[in-house]
């Protein structure tokens, strides 16, 4: 196991189940809009709860049903959201640093350590196919070196054409190619971390394969980096070096009547936080318990029930 690079202390957590955030309900009301939702589905909450928990350098992956809190642990980590309680520490090449909770903060913070592909391109739709790839060097006041290079990797030597177009000219597929090269721009240019949620599911096996290989190789070439992956792509998912699985854990509070980190309580509150980390070697052998643990098809009786 490589170094690590996160250290999680204490963290709470605690985000809707379902339905419309709080702020955006609140607010349509004060437009003058009714909002309707089952009060069963607004009064459910989970909770993030992770006492200790250290990331490795290399490559991890972040696994979970959806919902489990994937994006929300990867969006705590990433200082991209702050309301949490505990702290989160990341342990860089220079020192240890606790990751910021203001809003200025925590955007250099992250300007300086981080790079993100989500599961959206999120490209602005006014610049061209390059300048998007570059952005952050342009942000940063560098040189557009090395784009189209990059660009023909992910796109089988055909960057100047890409990189010329706008992308309303692109398909999301290769909108997604753009947004993975604009991730793994800035992750060679210093950042230390690449954060990846669901990077490719938007692309086709040979595609997501190609940019998987390239994302590995930035991780490889370099000490001390993390890609955190967040997947339900097994294929990807088994080239990890580590595993860490989200989910719903026990929890000693009552199910129906648990008190918000808000103060608010009455709330029905589901406990989440770590089921399962391991290398490689160790999550392969749990798969395998827990697929023979699955009855085989045909093994049923005749009300349909497993035998």
């Amino acid at each position: 196991m490589g170094k690590n690079i996160f250290e999680i202390k204490n963290l709470r957590k605690r985000f809707p189940a379902r339905g419309l955030p709080t702020w955006l309900r609140q607010s349509l009301c004060r437009m003058g809009f009714l909002v309707r939702e089952e009060r069963n589905q607004l009064d459910r909450y989970y909770r993030l709860e992770i006492d200790e928990l250290e990331i490795p350098s290399g490559i991890v992956a972040l696994q979970g049903p959806s919902g489990s809190g994937k994006s929300t642990l990867l969006n705590i980590l990433a200082a991209l959201d702050t309301g949490y309680t505990g702290n989160v520490t990341l342990v860089r090449r220079g020192g240890r640093k606790t990751l910021p909770r203001s809003v200025t903060d925590a955007d250099a913070f992250r300007r300086d350590h981080f790079s993100f592909v989500f599961q959206s391109s999120n490209l602005l739709s006014n610049l061209k196919v390059a300048r998007n790839a570059t952005l952050s060097r342009a942000i940063a006041g560098q040189a557009d070196l090395g784009c189209v290079d990059l660009l023909d990797r992910f796109f089988e030597q055909q960057g100047a054409i890409i990189g010329d177009r706008y992308p309303s000219e692109l398909s999301g597929g290769q909108r997604q190619r753009v947004a993975l090269c604009r991730a793994l721009t800035k992750a060679r240019d210093g950042a230390q971390v690449l954060f990846a949620d669901e990077p490719t599911a938007s692309l086709d096996r040979a595609a997501a394969d190609n940019c998987f290989e390239l994302l590995e190789e930035w991780v490889r070439d370099g000490p001390d980096r993390l890609l955190l992956l967040a997947t339900h792509d097994l294929a990807q998912a088994r080239k990890a070096d580590h595993f860490i699985e989200i989910g719903p854990v026990e929890s000693d509070d009552p199910p129906s009547k648990c008190a918000s980190t808000s103060g608010e309580s009455g709330t029905r509150s589901a406990r989440h936080g770590v089921r399962f980390q391991g290398d490689r070697d160790e999550y392969l052998q749990r798969q395998e318990k827990e697929s023979a643990r699955q009855p085989a098809e045909g093994d049923r009786d005749a009300q349909g029930r497993s035998v």
